[in-house]
C-alpha cells in the first residue's frame, strides 16, 4: 500500500511538472495571449480537466502556486531551536533554492514573459505575497510574537526583497560556463549584505562582486533592524 502510495505521488509531482514545463515552453514560443488551456494540457498529454486538478490558470502554471513558500516554511520551521531568526531564513531560503535545478536560460525567459504579461506579473507577485504571509507567521511563532506584528512582517519583507534583487543581478550577469556562480550562491550572498546592515550598521554593505557589476562603491547603511533573538 505505502509503495502504491510512493507510485501515485510520484505520477502527480511528474505530471505537474509535463504541465509546468509545458506551459512555460508554449508562451515563450508564442506569446501567453496566443495559448490556451487545452493547448497547455494537450502538449502534456492529458486533458483540460487534469490540468486545472493542479493549477488554477496557465498563469500559475507558468510561475507556480504556493507549493514553494509551503516547502520554505517547512524549511523554517526544521531549523535548530534557539538558532537566531535570521540565520534560519537565510539558511532555508539557501536550501530552498540548492534543492531546486535552476536554468538561467529559463529564469531569463519567464522573467521576459512576466514582464510582457500584466496577468503573469499579478500571478508572481501574489505568490510573492503569500510567500512572505506563511513566512512571517512562522517566525512570528518561532520568536514568540503574537500573528501580525510588525518585526517578523518586516524581517520577512526584506528577505523576500534581498531575493528578488539576487534573482535580478544573477539573470543580468553575463554567463561563463567554466565560472557560472549558482544561483544560490548569488542570493546567500544578498542575504549576508543585508545580514551586515541589520547587525552593524556602522559597515558599509560587503558585497564588492554585487557593486563591482553595477559600477557603484559600496555604501553605508543606517538601517539597523535587530531580531527578537537580540532582545532578552
Amino acid at each position: 500500500m505505502d509503495h502504491d502510495l510512493g507510485l501515485r505521488e510520484r505520477k502527480k509531482r511528474e505530471t505537474k511538472a509535463a504541465l509546468s514545463r509545458a506551459a512555460f515552453e508554449l508562451c515563450a514560443e508564442r506569446g501567453i495571449d496566443a495559448v490556451t488551456v487545452p493547448d497547455i494540457a494537450a502538449s502534456a498529454n492529458v486533458s483540460p480537466r487534469t490540468f486545472f486538478n493542479y493549477f488554477s490558470s496557465k498563469e500559475e502554471a507558468i510561475v507556480g502556486g504556493t507549493e514553494r513558500a509551503e516547502r520554505l516554511v517547512e524549511l523554517l520551521a526544521a531549523r535548530p531551536v534557539g538558532e537566531p531568526i535570521w540565520d534560519a531564513l537565510r539558511a532555508a531560503v539557501v536550501e530552498l533554492v540548492a534543492g531546486e535545478p535552476t536554468v538561467r536560460r529559463e529564469l531569463v525567459e519567464q522573467a521576459r514573459l512576466v514582464s510582457d504579461s500584466p496577468a503573469l506579473a499579478q500571478q508572481q507577485v501574489a505568490n510573492w505575497l503569500e510567500m512572505e504571509r506563511l513566512l512571517a507567521a512562522e517566525v512570528a511563532r518561532r520568536a514568540g510574537h503574537a500573528p501580525g506584528d510588525l518585526h517578523p512582517r518586516l524581517l520577512v519583507a526584506a528577505v523576500g526583497a534581498a531575493v528578488r534583487v539576487a534573482i535580478d543581478h544573477w539573470i543580468d550577469t553575463p554567463t561563463d560556463a567554466s565560472i557560472d556562480t549558482p544561483l544560490e550562491a548569488v542570493i546567500d550572498e544578498a542575504l549576508g549584505v543585508f545580514s551586515a546592515g541589520f547587525h552593524d550598521s556602522s559597515h558599509p554593505c560587503r558585497s564588492a562582486d554585487l557593486n563591482r557589476a553595477h559600477g557603484r562603491s559600496p555604501a553605508r547603511t543606517s538601517l539597523d533592524v535587530t531580531t527578537p533573538e537580540d532582545h532578552p
